[in-house]
Formats: structure tokens, sequence, C-alpha cells
């Protein structure tokens, strides 16, 4: 039987973050989610570990060597909207950021699985609901 799993997660208060939120606790090979973020969740679940850091996005060492550690898979579904940003400040959270935390979860964990979420091309007007096949 395969050792139970610890998931890392980035962008828990988001729709993709969120759906790994709800999905994993609920999978028998999960035994713990790790979800850092800038401010806690409204849920509460025994397998969740909440790690608070406000300052993480711009300052990605904050995050603690322990939370990187035994990690399994790690889903980095962070994103922002390019709208008003120069592409300095896009490419820190979008490029800058992803690396940063790849990089210091593979030291810490090499064996860990790394799965980026982009959505790159999403449309906040989404008429998926009400279009047509």
């Amino acid at each position: 039987m395969e050792a139970a799993k610890r998931i890392l997660l980035f962008g828990a208060s988001g729709m993709v973050g969120g759906g790994v939120l709800r999905e994993c606790p609920l999978a028998p090979d999960v035994r713990q989610v790790v979800s850092i973020g800038r401010s806690s969740l409204p849920i509460h679940n025994p397998r969740l570990i909440q790690v608070v850091s406000p300052n993480f996005a711009t300052n990605p060492s904050e995050i603690s060597d322990d939370d990187l550690r035994d990690v399994d898979a790690c889903f980095f579904c962070l994103g922002i909207s390019a709208a008003g940003l120069s592409e300095e400040q896009y490419s820190a959270v979008t490029f800058g950021l992803t690396l940063a935390v790849a990089e210091r979860l593979a030291k810490h964990s090499p064996q860990a699985t790394f799965v980026y979420v982009s959505g790159a091309g999403a449309d906040s007007f989404d008429n998926c609901a009400s279009s047509s096949p």
C-alpha cells in the first residue's frame, strides 16, 4: 500500500485552488493538505493545515522550510489579472513567485510533483453556462 500523501496548496481561495482544497481531503490517499495563503480560509478539516503569511507573495522566504518538507505534490493555483499592472508587477507573481516556490520545494522535497495551474487566456466574462455547443 502506498504511503498517504502530503499536499501543498497555493491559491486555495480561488476557483481552481478551491476545487483542489475541496477534493484533496476527501481522497483516501491524502493524509494532509497544507494551504499557504495571505489570509485564513473559512473551512475546517482535520486534514487541513492553514499557514497564513500575508506577505509571502512578495517575500517567498516567509514560507518556512518545514512547510516545504515531505511534500508529495504541490498545486500552485495562484494567479492575478494583468489588468492595471506593469509587465514587471505581473511577471513578479506569475513567474517570479512560481519559480521561487518551485525551486525551494525541489530543494526540500525533491520527490514532489509540482502542478502549475495557469489562468492564461481565461475570460472573466465567461458565458459557458449560457453558450450553445
